[in-house]
C-alpha cells in the first residue's frame, strides 16, 4: 500500500465514509490496511484520529438529515375483492416526505455513535453522590442530644 492510498482512505473516513467502503475504492485488501495499522504506530494514530473525525462528520450528517425534507414516492399495494369476487391488486402511489426513511437513518447513526464513542455521544447518566462525613465525636454529641430530648419528653 502506498502512502497516497493510505492518505486517500483516511480522507474518506474523515468525511464520514465507512472504512470498508473507503478501502474498497483503493486497489488493496482490508487485511493490508489493518496490518499496516497494527504494525505502524503512526498509521494507527492517524487512523484513530480519522475515526474521531468520522464520528463528528456523522453527527453533522444527522443534523442535515433531520433538517432536510426528502421527497419520494410511497407505493402501497393491497389486495381487494374485485367485482367478480376474485382478489385483485390495487396500487396506491403517494408523493410525500420520507419520514420513516429519515428515522431509520438517524437511528442507525445514533446507534453507531453510541457504540463507537459512548463517552462523547452515549447516553449520559447524571450520578451525583453527596456523602456527609461525620466524625465519631459529632455522632456521639448528636446521640447525647437526642437522649436528652427523649428524657425531657418522658
Amino acid at each position: 500500500m502506498t502512502p497516497e492510498q493510505f492518505d486517500a482512505i483516511l480522507e474518506d473516513v474523515r468525511s464520514g465514509t465507512a472504512v470498508r467502503r473507503a478501502i474498497a475504492k483503493q486497489p488493496i485488501s482490508p487485511n493490508d490496511f489493518y496490518k499496516l495499522c497494527d504494525r505502524d504506530l503512526e498509521a494507527r494514530d492517524r487512523y484513530r484520529l480519522a475515526r474521531d473525525a468520522m464520528q463528528d462528520a456523522i453527527f453533522d450528517e444527522m443534523l442535515e438529515i433531520s433538517d432536510t425534507v426528502e421527497i419520494g414516492e410511497i407505493v402501497t399495494t393491497t389486495e381487494v375483492p374485485g367485482k367478480d369476487g376474485k382478489m385483485t391488486k390495487q396500487t396506491k402511489r403517494e408523493t410525500r416526505d420520507l419520514v420513516e426513511r429519515a428515522k431509520v437513518k438517524l437511528e442507525t447513526r445514533r446507534w453507531f455513535l453510541k457504540v463507537t464513542a459512548p463517552q462523547k455521544y452515549g447516553d449520559k447518566l447524571d450520578v451525583d453522590q453527596r456523602v456527609e462525613h461525620v466524625m465519631a465525636k459529632e455522632i456521639e454529641e448528636r446521640l447525647n442530644d437526642g437522649r436528652k430530648r427523649l428524657a425531657l419528653v418522658k
